[in-house]
């Protein structure tokens, strides 16, 4: 009797620990992710030509306590942190985290493993507005944007509203449609894209722009973006549970008394908002927005309430890497972002989907 009360007990003890491990588990893997973040970032603010320690780096960051580690730096080392390498790096940290978001609620939209922030012809509408802009070869500034990314921004936004049109079918928006709006769209954009590139002197520009580059965002530019950004974001973590209900399908959805057309434009217009800022930053980057959902998907489950935070941490991370490298392999000399991240970004993927062993599954 006592042999069957202890065990009972102990049955009972371990259910409740496995219950708060299940309960702590995002915690952990988010503090985790945030650590990571946290060291690649300050690693990343004093790597380059001139070399500036992490705990001078830290101090700078806490100089405005009233109790502050003593100064270790010079005037010049604060210069550069404070006009380059942060404005860049907070870039990165953005451009990251808003392209591996908007990839995995996307995917989650359109139950599609292959989907990716441009899906919905964003990235098609901007590198055609920018190659437009950079044709002209006007010298203007708003709100401290340059005509290049204002036109990247409107076409991104243009062509999202321009899809959204030829989607809509008698009050529905079917996943389909919306899927192959986009690329017909996105092909007859990059067609001209290709166009206008064939017959502009500014070819060289263009392919930098088009590769991507987060050595020109300003002060001005971060703080302008960030509400927008810090709005998408918030939106789409909100509807964390109901892009879960979307992997379900849509017919599914609806019975269990989900407003599909309503959630799937709500969500495309928070993910095209985080697309197209993130390309009036940084210019096209490729396979961030493709391999950091399908990696956080592989590492921390399908659950979007962990997965979506848990991309936005990974993929701002990755993007802080993959531009210290840019600049530090072939220094002085800077390579475009876009090609770290398809150079690094696949082989880790496939890496990763080798250890699964078969087991990885989308939803």
């Amino acid at each position: 009797m006592i042999g069957a009360t202890r065990a009972a007990v102990s049955q009972t003890v371990t259910a409740t620990r496995v219950r708060h491990l299940r309960r702590s588990r995002p915690y952990l893997v988010l503090g985790v992710l945030s650590l990571v973040l946290l060291v690649v970032s300050v690693a990343a603010i004093g790597l380059g030509e001139v070399y500036i320690s992490p705990s001078a780096v830290l101090g700078m960051a806490l100089q405005w306590l009233p109790v502050h580690p003593a100064r270790t730096w010079s005037d010049v080392d604060q210069v550069i942190i404070v006009l380059y390498r942060l404005p860049r790096v907070i870039t990165a940290v953005l451009v990251g985290a808003s392209l591996s978001m908007a990839g995995a609620a996307f995917q989650a939209l359109f139950r599609n493993s292959l989907a990716d922030p441009g899906i919905v012809g964003t990235s098609a509408g901007a590198g055609l507005g920018a190659v437009l802009a950079l044709s002209l070869g006007i010298q203007i500034e708003w709100l401290g944007f340059s005509l290049v990314s204002l036109a990247a921004f409107g076409g991104a936004l243009a062509t999202m509203v321009l899809v959204y049109s030829l989607a809509r079918v008698g009050g529905k928006l079917p996943s389909t449609t919306l899927l192959l709006a986009g690329f017909a769209v996105s092909a007859g954009l990059n067609a001209v894209t290709a166009l206008i590139e064939l017959q502009s002197s500014q070819l060289r520009p263009m392919y930098t722009w088009m590769l991507g580059s987060l050595d020109f965002t300003t002060s001005t530019q971060l703080l302008v973006t960030l509400p927008v950004l810090a709005v998408s974001m918030v939106g789409l973590l909100v509807l964390a549970g109901d892009l879960n209900v979307l992997l379900l399908g849509e017919e599914q959805a609806a019975y269990l008394g989900l407003n599909v057309t309503q959630r799937r434009f709500i969500i495309l217009v928070f993910g095209s908002l985080l697309t197209s800022v993130a390309v009036s930053l940084g210019g096209m980057i490729a396979f961030v927005g493709l391999l950091v959902p399908h990696i956080s998907r592989l590492l921390f489950g399908t659950n979007h309430r962990l997965l979506l935070p848990a991309c936005a941490l990974l993929g701002a991370s990755l993007m802080v890497v993959v531009d210290t490298v840019a600049h530090l392999v072939m220094a002085p000399q800077v390579l475009p972002v876009g090609l770290i991240t398809a150079l690094l970004g696949a082989p880790w993927f496939v890496v990763l989907l080798r250890r699964k062993k078969g087991e990885y599954t989308f939803n």
